[in-house]
């Protein structure tokens, strides 16, 4: 095949934006310029940075850089295969006629699903006394929520819920102590 590439052995891409490196480089001199266009085939997963590269009858066998970016889902996924795919456009009918293989890359996954719980309001009594705590959908329960209600037509009350992103949540567990405590 008249295109190389070098692709480490585990090429994988850490979420919140962690990068990986390929180099691409032609093994025959073409007769025109040679462009290859890069896309990732899951761009949740991960995103080409420099989508083409065109090689030239001078610059033909130096190998360029490939730049591929994880994308951070905020969901517990596991980790994820995806792929950089590539096609070549050139007047050279040697490269123009070819049908590149895909490199395989892995976004590992930084999130766990989980649920925060607020300290318990106090000890109960065998007089029949109550204790209360509040729990909050985590970081990542809180983006499906948020994504599910979104789409929803006509909701527009998403911000009002005590748990939407920026929303204060140690000030709502506290309102919810206090509440609590004011009716006893």
């Amino acid at each position: 095949m008249p295109v190389s590439s070098s692709v480490p052995r585990a090429l994988r891409r850490r979420k919140r934006g962690g990068q990986a490196t390929f180099t691409v480089a032609l093994t025959e001199k073409p007769t025109a310029h040679v462009t290859l266009h890069f896309t990732s085939n899951d761009t949740t997963e991960g995103t080409v940075g420099n989508p083409e590269l065109t090689f030239t009858p001078d610059n033909w066998n130096a190998p360029q850089e490939v730049l591929v970016t994880g994308v951070d889902d905020d969901i517990a996924d596991g980790s994820q295969t995806y792929a950089v795919t590539y096609s070549v456009t050139s007047e050279d009918s040697a490269y123009a006629e070819l049908d590149p293989a895909s490199v395989e890359l892995q976004n590992k996954d930084n999130d766990s699903a989980g649920i925060t719980v607020s300290a318990v309001s106090g000890p109960t009594t065998e007089a029949g006394g109550q204790a209360t705590f509040t729990t909050l959908p985590d970081r990542e329960m809180r983006a499906r929520m948020v994504r599910y209600m979104e789409s929803i037509p006509g909701f527009d009350k998403l911000h009002e819920l005590p748990w939407y992103p920026g929303k204060r949540y140690p000030g709502v567990i506290s309102r919810a102590q206090a509440e609590l405590k004011a009716r006893t």
